[in-house]
């Protein structure tokens, strides 16, 4: 039976009396009686009408009328068929009416990370459009709290993929504790590869490489190891730890084996799925004009544990400037212009491709 409120102001006097709170000839007035009685009724805990929970959730604290999300098989498609064909960017809005700016989704559950998904990017609007045509499905089956930023390098200088995922995690890392760094024309094939981070390890999502069969070719510059980059799961720790990406990798090769190399140097062990899930298509397409092999990686490669600590996530900032930031349906769209002269002339002076 609940205690009354009569017992519960008897008890209170009570242990007045035992403390020798009564030597002071307290009196007690009915203000303090209302008071006591205030502070019972707080005690009893009676459950909050689910509209202030919702209330809440809107003010941006925790959601406590959201359930923890759950993924059922029945949710996910598994093996998929990926849509190539190329796609209007007015049509492809129109296919995904429930993202918000800077292509973000929230599911109706609360999911257990926040993820921003980051795509360097320069002169491949076809390939965009066919990633998140493809992309977006699936993200929103898995129940993934996203969002999407697209890291576009200005014209004129050698393109420097490293400097882009670096300053994507720069530019989104306030609001989001997972990110998966994704190369624009990678497909994913299977919905159960799921797009969020492992607490403790990096989590290298590509197992399989149409490009190879379907398997992953081993390191060309660095050892026997599979090769580790394309599409890759980090929080936002990890990334830290391992000081980010190089920032001397112009043009094409060697700063997916340099991170490589980093995320071992740092004892992260490299997380995959089965190779019958996490498999991609990369679309097929020629070199991009400003993407020519870089002569220097082989060198470059020699030197990434001493450098490691030295340049990457830590220096990037001062590397690259922002030039234009917009937030668009699909993504938050970031120009920046990567500072090609000042990461020659401070890291690259000594190497020629003749040494």
């Amino acid at each position: 039976m609940e205690t009354s409120y009569a017992t519960v102001f008897k008890r209170f006097q009570r242990f007045i009396w035992r403390t020798r709170i009564v030597k002071r000839k307290m009196s007690f007035s009915w203000f303090s009686f209302s008071a006591l009685l205030i502070v019972y009724s707080c005690f009893k805990l009676r459950p909050i009408p689910s509209q202030k929970y919702t209330a809440i959730a809107e003010r941006g604290l925790p959601a406590f009328n959201k359930t923890q999300c759950k993924r059922n098989v029945s949710d996910l498609a598994g093996p998929i068929s990926p849509k190539l064909e190329p796609i209007e960017k007015s049509n492809l809005i129109s296919l995904f009416p429930s993202l918000k700016g800077g292509g973000r989704f929230s599911p109706n559950c609360s999911p257990s990370w926040k993820v921003a998904v980051v795509i360097p990017y320069r002169n491949r609007w076809n390939h965009l459009n066919i990633l998140l045509q493809n992309l977006i499905p699936v993200l929103m089956r898995q129940k993934i709290d996203f969002g999407i930023f697209v890291i576009e390098q200005e014209k004129g200088n050698i393109f420097n993929k490293g400097v882009l995922y670096n300053a994507g995690f720069l530019e989104a890392q306030n609001r989001w504790d997972c990110f998966v760094l994704h190369d624009v024309d990678l497909i994913p094939l299977d919905d159960r590869c799921l797009y969020h981070c492992n607490r403790f390890n990096p989590v290298h999502m590509v197992s399989g490489l149409n490009k190879w069969n379907y398997t992953l070719m081993k390191g060309p510059y660095t050892d026997d190891s599979p090769l580790f980059g394309g599409v890759v799961a980090l929080t936002k720790q990890q990334f830290l730890q391992i000081n980010g990406f190089s920032n001397l990798y112009f043009g094409w090769g060697g700063e997916d084996d340099d991170f490589s190399v980093r995320v071992r140097n740092v004892s992260f062990p490299t997380l995959r799925y089965p190779a019958n899930i996490c498999r991609y298509d990369m679309i097929k397409h020629l070199r991009d004009k400003g993407n020519d092999d870089n002569p220097l990686r082989r060198i470059l490669l020699k030197t990434t544990t001493a450098r490691q600590q030295q340049e990457g996530l830590s220096t990037a900032s001062g590397l690259y400037h922002v030039t234009h930031r917009e937030t668009l349906p699909l993504y938050t769209w970031i120009t920046v212009a990567v500072d090609f002269k000042l990461i020659h002339s401070k890291y690259c002076k000594k190497a020629s491709p003749d040494e």
